[in-house]
């Protein structure tokens, strides 16, 4: 099935934000990587329509209120999303893998900057 894609590539351009819509879902994610979210899990989250979630959700993520996490292992990306609580580390992180914490600009994570917390 073929979906309408809008691409978002970061300032630095090392990321790329992909909006996958079809017939009856949206999907949001980074492209090449596992990660995802739908735009219906996003509205239920938000209390809004799947549209407005999904634009506040781009917008969060454009203005740097989400934190976003770039998994390695050997200095190859195994997956990049959005990290609700970036000050918790990860349990399940395997222990050759590194997690590096940065903003859609670039900006390395800030502890104790004010967040957006869509409890993913």
């Amino acid at each position: 099935m073929d979906a309408d894609e809008t691409r978002y590539v970061s300032p630095d351009g090392k990321l790329t934000f992909l909006i996958q819509c079809y017939v009856d879902d949206v999907v949001l994610g980074f492209a090449g990587t596992p990660w995802h979210i739908h735009g219906d899990i996003l509205a239920k989250l938000s209390g809004f329509s799947v549209e407005e979630a999904v634009g506040r959700f781009v917008d969060d993520l454009q203005q740097g209120r989400l934190v976003i996490a770039i998994a390695t292992v050997s200095g190859a990306v195994r997956d990049i999303w959005i990290k609700d609580n970036p000050e918790k580390p990860d349990q399940y992180k395997p222990e050759d893998e590194v997690i590096r914490l940065r903003y859609w600009d670039g900006t390395p994570f800030a502890p104790g900057r004010t967040h957006r917390q869509w409890n993913l």
